[in-house]
């Protein structure tokens, strides 16, 4: 999987592609962390992950445009982060109170 990260980065320089490459290396990143975290198979939380991405690439967007509070980004990124949320829910399954 690396070979494949490394190659989109480096397949094009147009700015598009390489926020592609590092949407699926963070997607990748997201999808590792959450695996450790909840001993499960990395797989199962792709979608998780992928909202996870698409929230900070959102938000990093609305940083960069100037953090305007009525832009539509937040809700975006909220939504993004809600359904990460019960994506991530659903592949981890019920968490049991010690």
């Amino acid at each position: 999987m690396r070979a494949r990260r490394g190659t989109a980065l480096r397949s094009s320089g147009d700015p598009e592609s390489l926020q592609a490459g590092r949407e699926t290396q963070l997607v990748d990143a997201l999808m590792q962390a959450y695996a450790a975290e909840y001993s499960i198979d990395p797989a199962t939380v792709r979608a998780a992950a992928e909202y996870c991405a698409r929230a900070m690439v959102t938000s990093d967007r609305w940083v960069k445009d100037g953090c305007d509070g009525s832009s539509p980004a937040l809700a975006q990124e909220e939504e993004d982060l809600r359904r990460s949320y019960i994506a991530l829910r659903a592949a981890v399954g019920p968490v049991s109170k010690s």
